[in-house]
């Protein structure tokens, strides 16, 4: 035997057989991926097929229809699952691998998750009431409100409380209005102060010269004086309703005359003459009742009394 041919004609038998075994081995993984691979893609056609099938009978389902996140969240689970799967296989099935939680993207355009919505905003038109209904612009307040009602009823926003109080504050304004119209319409004027003509206020006894406009700028002054009349007497008239100006003229000379014999001396009654005043319509409706009495001269002014016996 040759001992050279012995030991370097081939690998010892041993190292034959690890090598056989390492590459049954690697072909046993490449094998077990390869089938994993495979059962990963046919379980998302499955699911794929079960998908289109589900969305199928959603649509012929009118109750399926009223539910969209539910079914979206069902496939968002189905979706994330079939990863998971997919991943598991792929790393060879092997147990005891830990998997790495996925995020989870939302399906067709839908977040999962439900967001929140705000409360709805004050409607303006309810708020422009509230404040026309402060600065008393009725007509303001009135449209605005209806307006802002109107609105509210139909968008659900905010506000109906201040558009009532904007429509309560023109209420109330128009009837304060309406109020103040009223009285003021249904007052009467204040009377009017009479001023009466300063001979009605003459006491028996005076004497007296006259302006040239009449009796309103009389001037009394000492009977000594040259003057134009002497009032010898006064007194009232006891009618309450005013008689008429013929009829108070008739009254007024007849008291006077009645009165003139016991004022002077009957010789001097040829030499004056009678004169006498008495209201006028307007003063007699501001209660004026007084009817004066005087004589003068027809030469000219009078000088000294002509009372019999002065006092």
């Amino acid at each position: 035997m040759n001992p050279a041919a012995e030991d370097g004609g081939g690998p010892p038998a041993a190292l034959a057989q690890d090598h056989a075994e390492t590459q049954d081995q690697a072909k046993a993984q490449d094998h077990a991926k390869a089938q994993g691979h495979a059962k990963a893609q046919d379980h998302a056609k499955a699911q794929g097929h079960a998908k289109a099938q589900d969305h199928a009978k959603a649509q012929d389902h009118p109750k399926a229809q009223d539910h969209p996140k539910a079914q979206d969240h069902a496939e968002t689970q189905d979706h994330a699952e079939a990863q998971d799967h997919a991943e598991a296989q792929n790393r060879g099935g092997q147990p005891g691998a830990a998997s790495v939680p996925q995020p989870r993207a939302p399906i067709d355009g839908f977040a999962v998750a439900s967001v929140p919505q705000g409360r709805a905003p004050i409607d303006g038109f309810a708020v422009a009431s509230f404040v026309a209904g402060i600065l008393a612009l009725i007509p303001l307040a009135a449209i605005f409100g209806l307006v802002a009602l109107a609105r509210i009823g139909r968008t659900g926003g905010r506000g109906r409380a201040l558009a009532i109080t904007g429509l309560t504050l023109a209420g109330t304004w128009a009837v304060a209005a309406a109020i103040a119209i009223a009285m003021i319409i249904t007052q009467h004027p204040p009377a009017r102060a009479v001023v009466f003509p300063a001979i009605f206020s003459l006491r028996t006894g005076e004497c007296m010269n006259s302006a040239p406009n009449g009796i309103s700028g009389l001037h009394v002054l000492a009977c000594g004086q040259p003057h134009d009349a002497e009032v010898f007497s006064t007194f009232r008239l006891a009618d309450q309703h005013y008689p008429g100006a013929a009829a108070l003229r008739q009254k007024a000379n007849q008291g006077c005359a009645g009165r003139l014999s016991g004022y002077m001396n009957p010789q001097l009654l040829t030499m004056l003459n009678e004169s006498f005043f008495y209201p006028s319509s307007r003063a007699w409706e501001a209660g004026e009742r007084t009817v004066v009495c005087t004589v003068r001269s027809p030469d000219g002014k009078l000088t000294g009394s002509v009372r019999t016996a002065p006092g």
